[in-house]
């Protein structure tokens, strides 16, 4: 099947998000499984989880300027709106499920807990994830935050201003990563905040692909920043894993930081400027991929749940590839109700919403 460069997006989409139910998934039946161990350490030693979320961003920081480009009449308030429907319902329906399976489970969340995580910001509250890959959501509205800045003041596509953050960002992460493993001082940022501005980073360097894309009679300067900013941003991985070969570990993960970023710009590069034929299945579960991320944690606690039930005790011992292709169907159903019900149709009222509103 031919496809147009939006397709090989959503196609990258896909595969990011089965490489996030595939990290997901093998880790958490692995104590459960009887065989089939080689399926978690693969997905451990690459880290296949972060290759999806790297692949993820480096896709959103590509397409967002589209959205505030695609017509003339958009506005930083038509963007809020529409970007509103698009990621919230669905993403409360996912808080909902999480929540109703945690009772079941002996797993009650506060009310407290509950709203924050309604925000989408839970972590500047203080607040756990009701589910773990919420925390890459917060990045996404906090890009979405800068993107309208930007847009707002016409930065959006000045790849000058998208290579200065994308300089600052990584700085920023480089400052704390020293800080706390080679300096060993004590800083009152948790892990999690710390590596927001290098997965700003990593959006931002989307943005300056889609910059570049966009600036075809100037390829000469879009050349040069665009390979300054890719550098700037991925010899950090690069350099993490040369130290780590060469008996310099900077920390017991290493390995994995270096090869999974590096492996998704390697995807995410090859998905955007060489890779033209993509089953169509693939870009199916690209346009659902936003499900797919969200409900596999709670297909994933729906099994292992009956599995540990008092009737549950016969699934236990089997091939980890067998619960895996389960977690995946299950997934892969209810997201395409979840898809069809509630994301597809959200989405659609916020454009209709802000299309009246420009008329």
């Amino acid at each position: 099947m031919k496809v147009n460069r939006f397709d090989s997006l959503d196609a990258l989409r896909g595969l990011a998000a089965l490489l996030v139910v595939w990290q997901h998934s093998s880790e958490s039946f692995n104590n459960l499984a009887g065989s089939g161990f080689y399926l978690a350490d693969i997905a451990w030693q690459i880290d296949f989880g972060r290759i999806g979320v790297v692949c993820f961003f480096l896709i959103s920081g590509f397409v967002i300027p589209t959205s505030f480009y695609s017509t003339n009449t958009v506005t930083v308030w038509t963007f809020a709106l529409r970007r509103f429907f698009r990621l919230y319902p669905i993403y409360w329906s996912s808080i909902l499920l999480a929540v109703a399976l945690g009772t079941l489970a002996n797993n009650s969340y506060s009310h407290f807990t509950i709203l924050a995580n309604s925000t989408m910001l839970q972590s500047f509250f203080r607040e756990s994830h009701i589910l773990g890959l919420y925390w890459t959501l917060q990045i996404e509205l906090i890009f979405y935050c800068f993107a309208a800045l930007l847009f707002k003041f016409s930065l959006l596509k000045n790849i000058k201003v998208l290579t200065a953050l994308v300089l600052t960002g990584t700085i920023i992460f480089m400052f704390l990563q020293l800080a706390t493993t080679v300096l060993h001082e004590e800083i009152s940022v948790s892990k999690e905040f710390q590596l927001i501005p290098y997965m700003l980073s990593i959006m931002f360097l989307g943005a300056i692909y889609r910059a570049f894309y966009d600036h075809k009679l100037q390829k000469i300067q879009c050349n040069r920043y665009t390979v300054l900013a890719t550098l700037v941003c991925f010899s950090l991985p690069a350099l993490i894993l040369v130290l780590e070969v060469i008996g310099l570990s900077v920390n017991d993960r290493s390995i994995q930081f270096g090869l999974s970023h590096l492996l998704a710009l390697t995807i995410f590069l090859l998905g955007l400027s060489v890779i033209d034929k993509v089953p169509s299945i693939i870009v199916y579960l690209g346009a659902i991929s936003y499900s797919l991320y969200l409900f596999h944690p709670i297909i994933i606690k729906g099994v292992t749940i009956t599995i540990n039930s008092s009737f549950g005790g016969v699934l236990k011992g089997e091939h980890l590839g067998g619960y895996m292709i389960g977690v995946l169907l299950g997934t892969i159903l209810l997201s395409v109700i979840t898809y069809h019900g509630i994301e597809k149709p959200s989405n659609k009222l916020g454009y209709k919403i802000t299309s009246s509103k420009v008329k």
